[in-house]
């Protein structure tokens, strides 16, 4: 008895302290009418909002970033709220509007088309467009490394190394020939070829004993080249490992510039008036004239994986949640951030609800709490 008296108390005093946190991090609430529950619209878009998971279902049965962020809301508002989840944002949008709804939560992004009709609430996250690849198998890879070596390149770079080391030898022969050294005068062609030899492993190695070199000159360069070759060779060696690594990884974009050239998806989900500038648009813009439209991240995937596409544009955050927590696999998110915008909720025009929302938004933000939230959710 006297034990579970104990873990009462414990439980009774966390509840208190908690309460003391939540309260400390809300700000003045001005009178609104809250007899009823708020309706939330809430659409599929993790880690913003996502189904719970079945055996620990909190907040109505929805999770996530967004999610979490306006229970902590409510709580200062001391409104409840029930979720009526969309899977058309044309709907979303219009049951804002006429009041269906008292305000939708997620990963919105304001514009001016929608500023007509609805509200938007102070910016609580600001998200980026990212790119999608597929992960290359090892024999793909293999197989992309050989199509795509870079001969050209190889061979040039080869090229002017045995040229300097030619020069290098003819250069030494004909000097200590002049000077009857007998490393390199048994003989024209036994002498060039210890010539040839002598250069090889100075051009190559830097390895080379200046006073085998009868001529003052040619024991200055056997010096310089003893300093410099190693790094000249180092160098050429990392340029040439730069090319094969870029050649290796395939599809892997570096830069927006490089999406001209690739065959380029978006998602059908972020091209609306619910989740900011078209994506096809953006595209269009930076390069990239005839975007693909995709309708389901099934059919993305598919795609990617049959090399029917090699990118995919779509928010960042939410592409980097799915493959990390194996809703999509045999994938990548590149560590790209193609643009960036801000995040914010949606309410009626003119709704009551809106300076108490921002008001707690702005607080909220700010808190260790809401940093390790993000980090939960958002660590790659």
């Amino acid at each position: 008895m006297g034990r579970h008296l104990i873990l009462q108390w414990i439980a009774v005093s966390i509840a208190v302290l908690w309460s003391g946190v939540v309260q400390a991090q809300c700000q003045k609430v001005d009178a609104f009418w809250t007899e009823q529950p708020l309706r939330v619209a809430v659409k599929f878009s993790p880690p913003f909002v996502f189904e719970a998971n079945v055996a620990t279902q909190n907040n109505g049965g929805w999770d996530g970033l967004a999610v979490e962020l306006w229970q902590s809301i409510a709580a200062c508002l001391k409104a409840d709220s029930i979720f009526i989840e969309y899977t058309n944002d044309s709907n979303l949008l219009r049951d804002v509007q006429n009041g269906a709804v008292d305000l939708a939560i997620g990963p919105f992004v304001p514009s001016s088309d929608a500023e007509v009709i609805v509200d938007f609430s102070h910016s609580f996250f600001q998200g980026h467009l990212g790119v999608m690849v597929a992960n290359q198998s090892g024999l793909s890879s293999i197989g992309r490394l050989f199509a795509e070596f870079p001969l050209t390149e190889t061979l040039s770079v080869l090229g002017m190394l045995l040229l300097l080391m030619l020069l290098t030898a003819l250069l030494y022969w004909r000097a200590e020939y002049s000077k009857a050294n007998p490393l390199f005068t048994k003989g024209p062609l036994r002498g060039f070829y210890n010539a040839m030899i002598w250069a090889t492993l100075l051009v190559f190695s830097g390895q080379g004993n200046p006073f085998e070199i009868k001529h003052r000159g040619g024991q200055v360069l056997v010096i310089l080249l003893m300093f410099f070759g190693v790094s000249i060779v180092s160098i050429v060696t990392a340029l040439l490992t730069s090319a094969l690594t870029l050649q290796g990884l395939g599809s892997q974009i570096t830069s927006v510039d490089e999406l001209a050239a690739k065959k380029v998806a978006y998602m059908e989900s972020i091209h609306s008036e619910t989740t900011g500038p078209h994506v096809d648009h953006w595209l269009r813009e930076n390069g990239v004239n005839h975007p693909i439209r995709v309708l389901s991240w099934p059919q993305a995937v598919s795609a990617l994986q049959d090399n029917r596409l090699e990118a995919l544009v779509h928010s960042r955050e939410v592409m980097q949640y799915l493959v990390k927590a194996d809703y999509i696999r045999g994938t990548s998110v590149l560590p790209l951030s193609l643009s960036q915008t801000d995040y914010a909720f949606i309410l009626p025009e003119g709704s009551p609800l809106t300076e108490n929302i921002n008001r707690q938004l702005l607080s909220q933000v700010k808190t260790e709490l809401w940093q390790q939230r993000q980090e939960v959710y958002l660590k790659e």
